[in-house]
């Protein structure tokens, strides 16, 4: 209430509701209220993001070298930053990579045959296991090429074994060739074998005419001291008497000393 006296001795009295003179200050309070929620929502919000933002990575890192510990390099970190936790990001990837690029490597000289380059008794044993199972599971379509080559003992006694080496080399060449799509295996001094699936079993036949023709090519226009002769035997895999890999095997084996019998008797 506010009071003041009149010149003619009355007295002049005013009210005003208290909510009416402080409702500036009211309002005002009120407005930092709310900014100061939205302030602190938007800090908690923001502080959330940065530390999913910094500790995403470290836990996608945290993953992947649980990964790598377990012999799983299958890894592709998503990190992008220009931070130092991107740049750790980036180093560790390219780590992997190297270590998978250098464990193919490996890999390579396990399964590869030094001298012909070739797929290995390694890599075949593993190919077997590999038809074995699809067997179980199914009827695949596969045949089995064993080839064996003549005359290598006498090459590497007249003329050494750098010859005898030159010998496998060149002969494997010619396998390679014919069979290009299907792969070959060394499971032996000068014993390989070629699992034939798909076009190459389809066309089996006329890729064993070709195969022959391509030795005979080979002996007429070259000018080494000996002749290039392979043995070989094929075998269709049959469902029906086939228990195992070995069975096929087997038959394509059999065969293929029976026309090595065949090459011998025609030399006489």
């Amino acid at each position: 209430m506010a009071f003041r006296s009149l010149s003619n001795g009355m007295r002049l009295a005013l009210t005003a509701p208290k909510n009416e003179i402080n409702a500036v200050r009211n309002g005002l309070v009120l407005q930092i209220s709310i900014a100061g929620i939205f302030i602190s929502l938007a800090a908690v919000a923001i502080t959330i993001l940065l530390t999913r933002r910094m500790t995403r990575p470290l836990l996608e890192l945290n993953d992947a070298a649980k990964k790598i510990a377990e012999g799983d390099l299958s890894i592709s970190l998503s990190c992008k930053t220009k931070d130092e936790v991107g740049t750790l990001a980036n180093s560790f990837q390219k780590t992997v990579n190297h270590l998978q690029k250098y464990v193919d490597y490996i890999n390579g000289l396990a399964y590869r045959d030094a001298l012909t380059g070739v797929k290995n008794k390694a890599a075949y044993d593993d190919a077997v296991k590999f038809l074995e199972e699809k067997m179980h599971m199914g009827q695949p379509e596969f045949a089995v090429l064993v080839l064996d080559f003549n005359g290598l003992k006498q090459i590497n006694d007249n003329y050494g074994h750098d010859f005898g080496d030159m010998f496998i080399t060149e002969a494997c060449k010619i396998i390679c060739h014919s069979f290009s799509k299907s792969p070959v295996y060394r499971i032996g001094g000068d014993e390989f074998v070629v699992i034939l699936e798909g076009s190459d079993y389809d066309n089996y036949q006329r890729l064993l005419e070709e195969f022959d023709m391509a030795i005979l090519k080979s002996n007429q226009t070259s000018n080494k001291v000996y002749q290039i002769s392979i043995a070989r035997g094929i075998a269709l895999y049959n469902n029906a008497t086939d228990m195992s890999f070995a069975n096929v095997f087997k038959r394509a084996d059999e065969a293929m000393y029976q026309n090595k019998a065949q090459m011998k008797e025609n030399l006489k």
